[in-house]
């Protein structure tokens, strides 16, 4: 007898479909493959630290990158994933939940880059960074601040903001502020690796060339005149006068709006007060640019020990051997800046 052409071949072919779709839909259900279960756009998404399966679903239903946050819970659970590690996770259209949910229960997060330029602003510094990774800004001040994380660096309050060298890295974003400090140390220390044997040639410390490349910068940021202003402070502390640096005044008042360094303004009773302090202020009084940086480093040799902005106002400078000569570049200047009406 032939089952496939009677009644119970017609029954076995029957609960063989069945199986078939059975199978099918539990595969589906199982690996998320469904239409519907799909990411719905590209796009990052960050999972903050201690962030449970149902606060992912959340996360990922209010951006947009999926619509049903139970059934994504569903998977996670079928799927013996409800382990969430924090960071910064790519999604592309397309992908199903299980695409999802294994690079976040396993903690396979894409790197997120950290960018921030040349400032005197701590606190800017401060907000972008954390625009970018998930310490907030406050948590980055404090941190910079604090006495034990500096003390690990051999660092002081005047002199930690050495390590921050303006650039581009490559972080998690789950970094917290110790985290991105101590990697700041790394990459501080491997800037300065390839700068060691120039710095033995000038006898100088990486904490005098950043204070030097602070107050370059903050001098000028015309990159060309950098190491002729760092060769005028060089003669100036090497012939023993006082810098008399204005940017080191605007730093002593903490404001930093001012455009112009009058006879009151010196009279300032703080390290930074330049006019009253011979050689080096404490530390840095801004973030450097790695152009000053390398500028001090790489100083024009020559007579200059004066230099004022030019009346040309166009970020050159008028350099002067003598006093005199000076004088009247400075006064040049002050008219410019008396005819245009800036008196601050």
């Amino acid at each position: 007898m032939n089952l496939k052409k009677g009644p119970i071949g017609a029954i076995f072919a029957l609960i063989s479909v069945f199986l078939m779709i059975y199978v099918m839909v539990a595969g589906i259900n199982y690996f998320g493959y469904s239409v519907l279960d799909r990411v719905q756009k590209d796009g990052f998404v960050n999972i903050p630290t201690n962030s449970t399966v149902v606060e992912v679903s959340a996360e990922l239903v209010d951006n947009g990158f999926i619509k049903d946050s139970s059934d994504y819970q569903t998977y996670a659970r079928m799927m013996r994933k409800e382990t969430v590690y924090p960071g910064r996770y790519k999604l592309a259209e397309g992908m199903s939940f299980k695409d999802i949910i294994i690079p976040i229960a396993t903690g396979t997060q894409t790197p997120t880059k950290i960018t921030f330029t040349p400032t005197y602003n701590l606190g800017s510094i401060a907000n972008k960074i954390s625009t970018q990774i998930e310490a907030d800004s406050t948590s980055i001040m404090t941190a910079l601040r604090n006495d034990s994380i500096q003390k690990i660096y051999n660092m002081t309050d005047e002199s930690i903001t050495m390590m921050l060298i303006p650039n581009t890295y490559e972080v998690y974003w789950n970094t917290t502020a110790e985290q991105f400090f101590a990697r700041m140390h790394k990459e501080y220390n491997k800037f300065w690796e390839p700068r060691e044997a120039k710095l033995k040639e000038l006898g100088m410390t990486r904490l005098e060339v950043m204070t030097i490349a602070s107050i370059v910068f903050g001098e000028t940021q015309y990159t060309p005149e950098m190491p002729t202003v760092a060769g005028v402070y060089v003669n100036r502390i090497k012939g023993g006068i006082k810098l008399q640096a204005d940017p080191t005044i605007v730093y002593a008042h903490q404001d930093f709006t001012m455009r112009r360094v009058l006879r009151k303004h010196l009279t300032i009773d703080s390290p930074y007060n330049t006019y009253k302090y011979e050689g080096l202020p404490p530390g840095p009084i801004n973030v450097p640019s790695i152009s000053a940086i390398d500028a001090v480093l790489n100083y024009k040799k020559h007579k200059y020990l004066f230099f004022c902005a030019s009346e040309r106002l166009d970020g050159t400078h008028n350099f002067a051997i003598s006093y005199n000569t000076h004088l009247r570049n400075a006064r040049l200047y002050a008219k410019k800046l008396n005819e245009l009406g800036i008196k601050k």
